[in-house]
């Protein structure tokens, strides 16, 4: 019979682990590493989410023109946001146009822009809120009076003549064959004029016009002749009341206010515009005298349907915030309102500024309950799979099996041995088994259920060669 030389298992720790697998199942053996590179990764990611939600979201907003007021309400809320340290903030992109800043929605060089409804609405475009509302001032100014010349008994009565010849603008129809004055460059005015007269059968081409830029509006119109004069801007606005007002000096009659009737036929020809009204003494004192009707058109802050709902609910409310603490420096917040939220409205409400307006908005974990639920699932998932494979590292691949089946292995042969020598060598196995199991403990690699078979399979064995020893020597 062979039999184990004890001189021949190493009395001394097991080498170090030469391969990657190797190195990896020592590393698994240690569960506190594993359980602190969890706890790690975990408390990572929140403070990442938490980093993420608490840097300020910068927007490109678009408008136009230069010098405009539309720039100044844009650039105080710009600067708004920064002395507030708000989670948004604004950097304008100046356009020469409300068409520009449409396109540069559509380009996507911008994520809001300030757009004209009747001209240059961005197809990628949903609306945050209505910017102001325009109404169309349409007046005909007073006669100015003759100046005195040399002589001139002839030239006056012939400039008499010439003016009972001129037939006075009472309506729209009578602006056939006048020039008619328009306050500001873009188109948009121009085809607003068009959809006026077309309503009322006057061939555009029939009406002369000329157009004036907003700048030294007042000098522009003292020095121009015209027979009647149009301005689109809010009531009152600096636009407006100067055109009124430019058009009331060059006569000692009261400015007379043009009237559109069919304004509600208008918008329902031409959605773009509305039917609204100017109401009596809006410029002044008797002017107008009464309610007149009219037509107009609205500006929109209008946002990318890509902008992400919370950015663009985040800014609604901060906009809206913005106009009770600014109104009263700045006139132009004062005409920010919002949208018509119904379902049939013309216009689409992003997504963001509609949950805003109707109270929906959604908190931080009403957007991430969902992938924050799978991520703990797939971190208990990861977690239960680390768990396993310390397990299986703990028990070194073999090792303490085999040391379990050895010391299970003793009884039988201390219980068919012959001679007292054959004890004393399985003894010293059963101590070399026990001194590596001790080792394995001390470093972790043997858990607590193991460990406790190796030593009762031990005093098993050890038992089984006392019985042994003492059946020999009787």
């Amino acid at each position: 019979m062979n039999f184990q030389n004890p001189t021949s298992l190493a009395r001394q720790k097991p080498p170090p682990p030469q391969t990657m697998a190797e190195r990896l199942q020592r590393m698994l053996r240690h569960t506190w590493l594993i359980g602190t590179g969890l706890a790690l990764l975990a408390a990572g990611l929140v403070a990442a989410v938490l980093y993420i939600q608490s840097r300020p979201t910068h927007l490109k907003i678009a408008v136009g023109p230069r010098g405009g007021d539309d720039i100044r309400v844009v650039q105080a809320l710009q600067q708004h946001f920064a002395r507030e340290k708000t989670k948004i903030r604004l950097h304008v992109i100046r356009k020469e146009t409300g068409i520009e800043s449409a396109d540069a929605i559509d380009k996507g060089e911008a994520d809001l822009a300030i757009v004209r409804r009747d001209f240059g609405m961005p197809k990628n475009g949903q609306v945050v809120a209505v910017h102001r509302r325009n109404v169309a001032v349409l007046i005909v100014p007073p006669q100015a009076p003759a100046v005195a010349t040399k002589g001139a008994a002839k030239s006056k009565a012939r400039a008499k003549t010439k003016q009972a010849a001129v037939k006075p603008i009472e309506k729209v129809e009578d602006l056939a064959g006048k020039t008619v004055a328009i306050v500001g460059r873009t188109p948009a005015n121009s085809h607003l004029l068009n959809a006026i007269l077309a309503q009322y059968g006057v061939p555009a081409d029939k009406v002369s016009r000329i157009q004036f830029a907003t700048e030294d509006l007042t000098t522009q119109l003292k020095a121009a002749r015209y027979d009647a004069l149009l301005a689109i801007g809010p009531v009152p606005s600096k636009i407006t009341t100067e055109a009124v007002a430019a058009a009331a000096a060059r006569g000692k009659d009261p400015v007379k206010f043009l009237e559109i009737g069919s304004s509600e036929a208008i918008e329902q020809q031409n959605p773009v515009y509305e039917s609204t009204e100017i109401q009596a003494g809006a410029f002044g004192v008797s002017r107008p005298a009464e309610n007149v009707e009219t037509v107009g058109v609205s500006h929109y802050i209008v946002a990318h349907r890509n902008l992400d709902e919370k950015v663009a609910g985040d800014f609604t409310r901060l906009l809206f915030a913005a106009k009770q603490t600014l109104a009263d420096d700045n006139i132009g917040f004062n005409k920010i309102e919002s949208p018509d939220t119904d379902k049939a409205a013309t216009l689409a409400v992003h997504p963001g500024a509609l949950a805003y307006f109707e109270g929906e908005q959604k908190t931080f974990f009403d957007r991430y309950s969902e992938p924050l639920y799978w991520g703990l699932m797939l971190l208990s998932f990861f977690g239960s799979g680390a768990a396993w494979l310390a397990s299986y590292a703990r028990s070194d691949g073999n090792g303490d099996t085999t040391d379990l089946e050895a010391l299970i292995g003793i009884v039988p042969r201390a219980r068919t041995a012959v001679s007292a020598d054959e004890l004393d060598i399985m003894r010293s196995e059963i101590d070399l088994i026990m001194e590596r199991a001790i080792r394995h403990i001390e470093s972790g690699s043997l858990e607590g259920q193991r460990a406790s078979a190796v030593r009762l399979a031990a005093d098993h064995a050890r038992s089984a060669i006392s019985e042994r020893r003492g059946m020999l020597k009787a």
